[in-house]
């Protein structure tokens, strides 16, 4: 009861990601113990980036009350991916009907007898909860062997490149990374990419290009590739590159 008074004492329009649970456990012993296992998954998978509702615990099989409960989370707005799934730690279902209206509504009934197994999917479940960031994802990296103006180009500056890591693609964004430790220059789109004067989609590790892209860059500078994403923060990699405020019209994909 006291779990159930807290969940709805939280406010469903925070901001803040949340899993919606209902617990249920064959003994007021183990049903503490499943809550425990369950507060410190989240915890340690996400840290305070998403929070956890019990939105019910009990004793006892799973039974009507408890899928009402669950699919009551939906109704209210207090989770974002479908009705609360219910843990069941030493129980299972009432009867048949139970289990096939779950089925049925889509709640999702997570059993099993070892507490650290249901913790380590409510990691899952917790993690999966996680927002997406738009990142620019480093695709590539050359080294500027030259640096031609032209004036007759959508883009005036070409840069003649050696591919040294991953691809580098004409659909791309571009950043200049100094050779003398300066910073890196803002994300510009190139215009296109060429290869012996024909343009092309990509161009591999090892061969030479030429990118048109409105950068200042100098001989023995690095160039990196990227394109845009949408990814967990905590999944981000070391090279990836968040997305400015200013940069949002770039319309990043809804998938990682």
């Amino acid at each position: 009861a006291a779990a159930e008074a807290a969940a709805a004492g939280a406010s469903s329009s925070s901001s803040v990601p949340t899993v919606d649970l209902v617990l249920k456990a064959d003994s007021h012993g183990t049903l503490e113990a499943l809550q425990t296992v369950v507060e410190q998954s989240v915890a340690s998978a996400t840290g305070t980036d998403v929070l956890l509702r019990v939105v019910h615990a009990g004793v006892g099989a799973v039974g009507q009350r408890d899928i009402d409960v669950a699919l009551h989370a939906t109704a209210t707005g207090t989770t974002g991916s479908g009705p609360a799934p219910i843990l069941c730690f030493n129980v299972d279902a009432e009867t048949h009907a139970e289990r096939r209206r779950a089925a049925e509504e889509d709640v999702e009934l997570i059993a099993s007898d070892v507490v650290y197994r249901l913790g380590e999917r409510v990691e899952e479940l917790a993690v999966a909860a996680l927002p997406l960031v738009a990142v620019y994802e480093r695709r590539g990296v050359a080294q500027v062997k030259q640096v031609l103006q032209l004036n007759d180009r959508k883009s005036s500056t070409v840069l003649g490149c050696a591919v040294t890591e991953g691809e580098v693609l004409e659909a791309a964004f571009y950043r200049v990374v100094p050779a003398d430790g300066g910073p890196a220059t803002e994300m510009r789109r190139a215009s296109s990419l060429r290869r012996f004067k024909e343009q092309v989609p990509s161009v591999g590790a090892g061969a030479e290009c030429g990118v048109a892209v409105e950068v200042h860059a100098q001989e023995g500078d690095v160039l990196e590739c990227f394109t845009l994403a949408r990814k967990q923060r905590r999944a981000m990699a070391p090279t990836d590159v968040p997305v400015q405020e200013e940069d949002e019209d770039a319309d990043p994909p809804h998938a990682a």
